[in-house]
């Protein structure tokens, strides 16, 4: 194998070891000093509904697209996760139910 080729695999192995460690699953998460989401139960009339929304966010002079899904379920709780406009994760926030949530 090339020495090319031997580094490029370990650039990689390294980048793909380094997202799936970075890239854990929570119940909450800190955006900025003071700023956070942080999933609580949700209202009974919300449960069994699922929602997709594109965020414009600007931080500085940059601004970036994300695109967030939430899904509210009775059977696994909370999903909610938050990729670019690539695809790529930037977080996931899960909560599970803590008992039977009624639907309406």
């Amino acid at each position: 194998m090339s020495r090319l080729t031997r580094s490029l695999l370990l650039s990689l192995s390294i980048l793909v070891a380094s997202c799936a460690s970075e890239f854990a699953v929570k119940t909450g998460v800190d955006l900025a000093p003071n700023a956070g989401i942080y999933l609580l139960d949700p209202p009974p009339s919300l449960v069994a509904d699922n929602w997709q929304q594109v965020l414009e966010v600007r931080h500085g002079d940059e601004q970036h697209t994300l695109l967030a899904q939430l899904s509210l379920n009775s059977e696994t709780g909370i999903n909610l996760a938050v990729m670019t406009a690539q695809g790529m994760p930037i977080f996931q926030l899960e909560k599970a139910p803590l008992g039977p949530m009624p639907v309406s």
